[in-house]
């Protein structure tokens, strides 16, 4: 700002050489990006933090049955693009958006990461029960599945029955 540039089109027209004086090796750096040069590799893929599904109603829904059977297609696609990644999550967040556009989120931690439509509708409708939509009606839904690991090694409960090959 001192040097009077406070736009990249400024830094862009300036010299190489000048910023490099100014500004150290930096400088130089600052020039090269200014003018779209950019030798880093373009990342299109990184892992995500977060994975959601979401569903805007045309209509205000106020049916819970109908709520219900919206958070199964959704459970159904979160389910589908998590294990498309082999990714599985530990907290589950539920968003709800009310008919006056107040949107409120639920969310659970888990004790083990899931990737099932079964176990990510199981906990959302436990999340729904802890808000007002049987009362207000809901506008949107959506189910956000977060706390990824890749699964490598698949903790077994100790007490579970095993199956026999």
């Amino acid at each position: 700002e001192k040097s009077g540039i406070n736009t990249i089109g400024k830094l862009a027209a300036q010299s190489r050489q000048d910023l490099i004086l100014e500004f150290g090796k930096r400088g130089g750096d600052l020039w090269h990006l200014a003018n779209g040069i950019d030798d880093d590799p373009v990342t299109t893929e990184r892992d995500p933090k977060q994975i959601s599904q979401e569903t805007t109603f045309p209509t205000d829904i106020y049916d819970i049955r109908e709520m219900h059977t919206a958070l199964g297609d959704l459970a159904t696609e979160l389910s589908s693009r998590i294990r498309r990644r082999n990714l599985k999550g530990r907290v589950l967040t539920l968003k709800v958006r009310y008919p006056n556009f107040e949107t409120i989120t639920r969310s659970q931690t888990l004790p083990l990461r899931i990737d099932s439509k079964s176990s990510i509708l199981q906990q959302a409708m436990a999340l729904l029960t802890r808000t007002d939509a049987h009362e207000r009606g809901v506008r949107l839904l959506g189910i956000g599945l977060a706390g990824f690991e890749e699964e490598k090694i698949e903790q077994l409960d100790l007490f579970a029955k095993t199956e026999k090959f």
